[in-house]
């Protein structure tokens, strides 16, 4: 006869500030230091108000290895605030037969405490997400009217844009032309300053042209009348004469 030796971590379990209607996912490792392999069988020692599950729950330890298990622990939705302890026995035994030993057991404390302060709150937000994100034919028909609208503003707004657009564009043209109409008038106005002095000057020439022309008719009267004058003398010395 000899006797098993077993390693078991953690030692305890706990579940601090734990919520109503939750589960909580937690790790132990047996380990088997012997030279042999062993088995296990993980039972459940408490009956207590909170759900608890290991996988596996049995199976076989190679020698000087170790296997991790899974502890599944469920908070139900009905139990008041307190502090909830349960303990999970681990057996071992050798894993071949015919062999008298003295197998060990080992407990495992699990600790569980619930507040209601936290967990109300939790379900209450829990509730109001819910009820914001629930579908209806009431949400869905909001949800279309506020895309319509959204759709219409939209037009509206564009309609108004490319109205205001029109109007600078007309508002650019007419700018534009009488822009356009105050350079061509300085314009017009030295054509025809400088047409008006074309002419003048061009009549300018005439009148002297004319000025002249009569200056010259005016010397050549003067010099046909002395010319006549100058032969009239003789004529009339030789009629006295006779």
């Amino acid at each position: 006869m000899y006797a098993l030796g077993v390693g078991i971590s953690p030692s305890v379990l706990t579940i601090e500030h734990a919520f109503r209607n939750h589960s909580y996912g937690r790790e132990i490792v047996l380990m088997n230091p012997n030279d042999e392999d062993v088995s296990f069988v993980v039972i459940r020692e408490t009956k207590g108000n909170i759900l608890i599950s290991t996988e596996p729950e049995q199976g076989i330890i190679p020698a000087r290895e170790k296997m991790t298990l899974n502890v599944l622990i469920t908070v139900p939705s009905h139990l008041p605030d307190g502090v909830y302890e349960d303990v999970l026995l681990a057996q071992i035994r050798p894993a071949g037969p015919d062999k008298v030993t003295v197998t060990p057991s080992l407990a495992i404390p699990v600790r569980t405490v619930i507040e209601g302060k936290q967990d109300s709150a939790l379900i209450d937000d829990e509730k109001a997400l819910y009820e914001d994100n629930e579908i209806s034919e009431e949400n869905v028909s909001d949800e279309i009217n506020a895309f319509d609208e959204a759709i219409d503003h939209s037009e509206n707004k564009t309609g108004v844009v490319q109205q205001d657009k029109k109007e600078e564009d007309v508002i650019g043209k007419v700018e534009e032309l009488e822009s356009k109409q105050s350079v061509q008038e300085p314009t017009n106005r030295l054509g025809i300053v400088g047409e008006a002095s074309a002419f003048l000057k061009k009549q300018e020439l005439s009148l002297i042209d004319f000025g002249v022309f009569v200056v010259f008719l005016g010397m050549l009267a003067v010099f046909t009348i002395i010319t006549l004058r100058g032969d009239a003398k003789p004529c009339a010395r030789k009629k006295r004469r006779k």
